[in-house]
């Protein structure tokens, strides 16, 4: 009895320090927890300052003449708010080459909620940006268990400069938009993969498909997922297969959405073809694309709303970055074991830029900044755990690391500080494109018709004139010709307009403007017969061209061919019946 009695109380007693220990354990793992998840908050509330410190600013901001007056200012469809008929377009349209309902639906929210008031639009844009780099945060924390280098990725996202343009420019609402649907969906897959389930996985796809809704350049999102399964997840190894099946709605929806995307942009003209691009130029200017994206991302400077394609494309140049590209590839493919997050990281940029890269051609530029805005999470990732890992090999102090960390946040968000003042007004934006990029013929003719809708004609000619004698793509030539003879008529140099308004006449010879344009010079230093040609011709291109008639009738009765003009007022009158100046002229040549 005795001997049980010591038994017992002997487990008694074990039993209750081992409880007395998980307890105690159980105390320090949620004291960590909760102290993790303090520090984790505030560097959320950081990185909203961060964000809100950079981008308050366009607050002031108005819309600027690139694409925001047919996303916005001008759209009857957006304009109208948010109704049941707009949201129906919205779903419907392929209106500026591309299909992305859930962007359309944003501004038509905003112009509901504010209006056409500007600077709200541009905080809207700025409230989605910052949702995606909370949620960057957030996914990278989530799959890693790294706060930190979480927080430099996030940081680095948040605040550098080459994402200005996404989140300045009002029609590029689509690109933060995008984002937080991507890191949703990424965030919504890391669930799903510690606990599968059907509304995990429902989740998964509801978010991918809202963001292929926002923006087409999703169609990468799963082969990012597949990058992340090999690191930090850690799901790859021998089951690569299972991998992919398991994505294959996925990838369904991302087929479904190249096929419309493609659909839509060959509707709306955007798509170069290969005789005016070859195949082999768009392969070079994609080698020297990559390199100028690594060089603005790691050195950041000289941004530009625009950067025109190079030609000829440098081959030598290509040729170079296309070796820094394999070496790295190379580089970070033998060290994957060693470092996955490299691997991970490099892959990531190269692939997502694939669909922007030019080997499709989409629009005239060779590059754009606003391209970085998701590959360059890749790069930043690679460079938050290599840091790390070299700095462990290096037994380099915390304090050195984190600080030199904080440091180049805080440069890059006085760049970026620096280059969202850029986008405060056409006039600023334009400038600093013709600053920076000075060839580009496009920029000249963008501030020029800047300045000629503010009335500084002689500053719009003078634009013009730099702009003509560069070299010309026909999209830019078509535009500039015309600005150029109307802004010389308007300073009262004629003679020199002609020139120049008879080269865009070749240019767009069934455009019936550009012969009216030309009359109206011709007229002007008494080429009377010339300019009568000139409005018939614009009459036979377009029978209701009111203008063209009623000017041509003043020419005609000036030069005493009463009857043709009596003909040509009554076929303004028949146009527009209200027309009291025309009424008029043909009563004095009447009589009646």
């Amino acid at each position: 009895m005795s001997k049980r009695t010591k038994k017992t109380t002997g487990t008694t007693r074990t039993t209750g320090t081992t409880r007395t220990t998980r307890t105690t354990e159980t105390t320090r793992t949620t004291g960590t927890s909760r102290a993790s998840g303090a520090v984790a908050l505030g560097i959320a509330l950081a990185l909203v300052v961060l964000c809100v410190a950079i981008y308050a600013q366009t607050a002031s901001f108005g819309f600027v003449d690139l694409d925001d007056a047919g996303y916005v200012v001008t759209n009857p469809h957006v304009t109208g708010g948010l109704t049941a008929d707009n949201i129906t377009w919205a779903f419907t349209t392929t209106y500026a080459a591309n299909w992305h309902p859930l962007t359309w639906i944003t501004h038509q929210m905003d112009v509901s909620l504010f209006g056409m008031n500007a600077g709200r639009h541009h905080l809207t844009n700025l409230l989605w940006h910052i949702g995606a780099t909370l949620l960057l945060f957030g996914c990278l924390r989530a799959m890693s268990g790294s706060t930190w280098r979480s927080a430099f990725v996030a940081a680095a996202f948040g605040a550098h400069p080459a994402h200005v343009e996404s989140v300045a420019w009002v029609a590029e609402r689509k690109d933060v938009l995008s984002a937080v649907c991507w890191f949703a969906t990424t965030w919504a897959y890391v669930a799903w993969t510690r606990r599968p389930r059907a509304g995990a996985y429902a989740l998964v796809l509801l978010c991918f498909a809202l963001g292929l809704m926002a923006k087409p350049m999703l169609v990468t999102l799963p082969f990012t997922l597949l990058l992340l399964d090999y690191w930090p997840l850690g799901r790859g190894a021998g089951h690569w297969r299972d991998r992919v099946i398991e994505k294959l709605p996925l990838f369904v929806m991302v087929a479904i959405s190249s096929v419309v995307t493609t659909i839509a942009q060959k509707h709306g003209g955007a798509v170069g073809s290969l005789d005016m691009i070859p195949f082999g130029e768009r392969i070079a200017n994609a080698a020297l694309a990559y390199g100028r994206y690594l060089t603005m991302l790691f050195w950041p400077g000289d941004f530009a709303v625009l950067y025109p394609y190079p030609r000829p494309v440098p081959v030598g140049a290509a040729a170079a970055w296309a070796a820094v590209l394999a070496i790295v590839t190379v580089g970070v493919w033998r060290f994957r074991r060693a470092q996955p997050s490299l691997a991970t990281g490099w892959l990531w940029f190269l692939g997502t830029l694939v669909p922007v890269i030019g080997l499709v051609q989409v629009g005239v530029q060779a590059f754009a900044d606003r391209y970085t805005y998701l590959p360059s999470v890749g790069l930043f990732m690679a460079v938050a755990w290599g840091v790390e890992a070299l700095s462990r090999r290096w037994q380099a102090p915390r304090a050195i690391v984190g600080g030199t960390a904080m440091v180049v946040i805080v440069l890059l968000a006085v760049l970026a500080h620096r280059q969202t003042a850029v986008w405060a007004s056409a006039e600023t934006l334009w400038r600093n494109a013709v600053a920076v990029v000075p060839t580009s013929a496009q920029a000249h003719n963008s501030l020029g018709r800047t300045y000629g809708n503010s009335g500084r004609v002689a500053e719009a000619a003078e634009q013009f004139q730099i702009a003509a004698g560069l070299k010309l793509d026909i999209a830019t030539a078509r535009d500039v010709f015309p600005n150029l003879g109307r802004a010389l008529m308007a300073q009262g140099k004629i003679a020199e307009a002609i020139p120049h308004l008879e080269r865009a006449r070749e240019i767009d010879s069934q455009v019936p403007d550009r012969w009216h344009q030309l009359a109206l010079a011709y007229f002007g230093v008494n080429r009377n017969d010339e300019a009568i040609a000139a409005w018939q011709q614009a009459i036979t291109l377009n029978p209701r061209f009111e203008d063209a008639w009623f000017t041509m009738a003043i020419v005609l009765a000036a030069n005493k061919r009463t009857e043709e003009a009596r003909q040509a007022f009554a076929e303004v009158l028949r146009i527009n019946p209200s027309r009291k100046d025309a009424r008029d002229m043909l009563t004095s040549l009447t009589g009646k």
